[in-house]
């Protein structure tokens, strides 16, 4: 964010959602007028149609560097309006919640080269709103994460070794220093959600 407009957008809010829930749980008291305030802004941006959420407006396709145009809009900012939501004390049964989970599940992550189909981004939120709503929407997205995630885990013996390549979305800006990051933390979301499997399953 080099230019700083003092518009509000979904990425911003999601993040500064994750600071008031991980403020509340060290105890330090948030006002309740925060909490308020974002949600009011997902509600702003949240389509009451289809509950998909805007990234500065309901119906607006999200952001994308200017040579990121070839990846597709996918459902990164309803991932992070839903998680947001959930984090916040919405109940995981309103409308908002159980459509944008709906519109999350339908598009699962997919790790391909040809298709620009690699949105870490994404798959951070995607990852975190499935874990929170639990059940059928983790069963359906944590396998398809795994099959994105550790295969593509870079296996040489050099410096890269361990991460990731940033053939995504926002690479050429965050380096492989943000993909390594991002999807280390999808992994570790993944470890606190999906239940281990049993020696020799």
């Amino acid at each position: 964010y080099g230019i700083k407009p003092g518009d509000s957008d979904t990425s911003c809010t999601a993040w500064a959602s994750l600071a008031l829930k991980s403020a509340k749980m060290a105890g330090i008291e948030v006002p309740l007028s925060s909490i308020a305030g974002a949600r009011a802004w997902f509600d702003s941006v949240t389509d009451p149609a289809t509950f998909r959420a805007g990234y500065i407006s309901r119906g607006d396709s999200g952001a994308r560097p200017a040579d990121g145009m070839k990846f597709p809009p996918l459902e990164a900012m309803t991932a992070a309006s839903v998680a947001s939501r959930l984090l916040l004390g919405e109940p995981k049964d309103s409308a908002p919640i159980k459509g944008g989970a709906k519109a999350v599940k339908e598009k699962l992550p997919v790790f391909s080269l040809d298709d620009y189909t690699i949105d870490m981004y994404y798959w951070y939120y995607g990852t975190l709103s499935m874990s929170l709503m639990g059940g059928e929407y983790v069963g359906a997205w944590a396998p398809a994460m795994i099959d994105a995630l550790i295969p593509t885990q870079m296996a040489s013996n050099g410096c890269d070794k361990g991460s990731w390549s940033p053939d995504c979305v926002w690479g050429k800006e965050g380096g492989r220093v943000y993909s390594t990051a991002i999807c280390t933390l999808i992994l570790e979301i993944l470890g606190r959600s999906v239940p281990e499997t049993k020696s020799g399953d």
